[in-house]
């Protein structure tokens, strides 16, 4: 199948279009290039240990939106939103996953 480019929109992903010559469906397809987003992750995890200035708040990843969509599929649920917290921690701990950490240690993610 030929693809047209449609884009990008600013998260890495880049969508093309093109039509199935099989059943004249359209297909958009999305390609995502996360390595900006890992580059600045190692980077990070050499700078310091993110915490703000005041020290109430601590930066522990950086997730590609790509990264996220792949998770929905085999998940089925986002490990981002509200509920899923125990799931995300889960993700970011695993050393599959060690790039998307800005900060070293464990996540642990208490429910109250």
């Amino acid at each position: 199948m030929k693809y047209l480019p449609l884009g990008t929109d600013g998260t890495g992903a880049q969508e093309f279009f093109g039509i199935d010559e099989y059943t004249g469906q359209i297909v958009i397809k999305r390609d995502y290039d996360v390595s900006t987003v890992l580059d600045e992750n190692k980077r990070r995890q050499n700078l310091n240990d993110g915490y703000s200035p005041t020290r109430e708040l601590q930066h522990v990843a950086s997730i590609p939106v790509g990264v996220i969509q792949l998770w929905i599929q085999k998940y089925g649920v986002d490990p981002t939103s509200k509920g899923h917290e125990v799931l995300l921690a889960r993700l970011l701990n695993d050393p599959d996953w060690r790039w998307l950490r800005t900060g070293s240690g464990q996540l642990d993610f208490k429910e109250s």
